[in-house]
């Protein structure tokens, strides 16, 4: 069974630390091995969902996380598997916690800490950008924190999904290069299909959506009132984790 620090003792730690500087940093930075260690390999691991928000349908919020980890499996040789277990090996868990400093968004721990994701609930939540400045965009979120956990560190490109600051208005719409070739750098490419192959599977996908019922599902995560966010990591024993900063990028 993992061990993890409580979210507390993490963010008391993590304040005694300064961010990277963007004079610091490659476009795209790496911290250990990943999950399949040395080399460029593949990892299965295992998710658990586990204390929601109230901040809106929970059905929403499963789908946001499936999306964002969907994301990171399009580009790299990674499955992600369902589990009803919390703190399984291999595992990222998913949480809200209202018991943490209320200056972080979100924080996440790298593979070698176990990977769990935190997110603050004591900010405002839905899924895209409906409520505008008054609540964060979950996916968006969901997005950077798994690069993390996967073995990210922030990047230097401003558009990358792994940029350390975001804001109220920003949705997830797709990896930047720079995110590809980040997770590229840790796991096996996944190949890109031919277009003959990807005309075939639109128009199945077309097909089956017209003949069967739809069991996707979506949902979302970020922030609110016009501040940017600044993700601050700390790469010490695996923890990072991500906080609002003064105002601007």
């Amino acid at each position: 069974m993992r061990r993890c620090h409580p979210v507390i003792g993490i963010l008391v730690i993590l304040s005694l630390f300064g961010s990277v500087s963007r004079a610091e940093a490659l476009p795209f930075t790496v911290v250990g091995e990943g999950w399949d260690g040395p080399g460029r390999g593949r990892a299965d691991l295992t998710f658990y969902f586990g204390r929601p928000t109230l901040d809106f349908p929970l059905a929403l919020q499963h789908a946001a996380l499936i999306t964002a980890l969907d994301a990171w499996a399009s580009v790299a040789a990674l499955t992600f598997t369902e589990t009803f277990l919390a703190d399984q090996p291999r595992s990222i868990d998913f949480n809200f916690e209202t018991s943490v400093q209320t200056d972080f968004l979100a924080f996440a721990f790298f593979p070698e800490g176990g990977g769990d994701v935190f997110f603050n609930d004591n900010f405002p939540w839905e899924f895209g950008n409906v409520l505008g400045s008054a609540a964060f965009d979950m996916e968006r979120v969901a997005v950077h924190e798994i690069g993390h956990a996967l073995g990210l560190g922030h990047s230097t490109t401003q558009n990358a999904v792994m940029w350390p600051f975001t804001s109220p208005s920003d949705v997830f719409v797709r990896l930047h290069p720079d995110d590809v070739a980040g997770i590229n750098s840790l796991y096996a490419a996944v190949a890109v299909p031919e277009p003959s192959t990807l005309l075939l599977a639109t128009v199945g996908l077309i097909a089956f959506a017209v003949t069967a019922p739809s069991r996707s599902r979506r949902r979302t995560a970020i922030e609110s009132n016009g501040r940017r966010v600044r993700c601050r990591r700390l790469a010490r024993r695996g923890r990072h984790r991500c906080g609002r900063c003064r105002h601007s990028i």
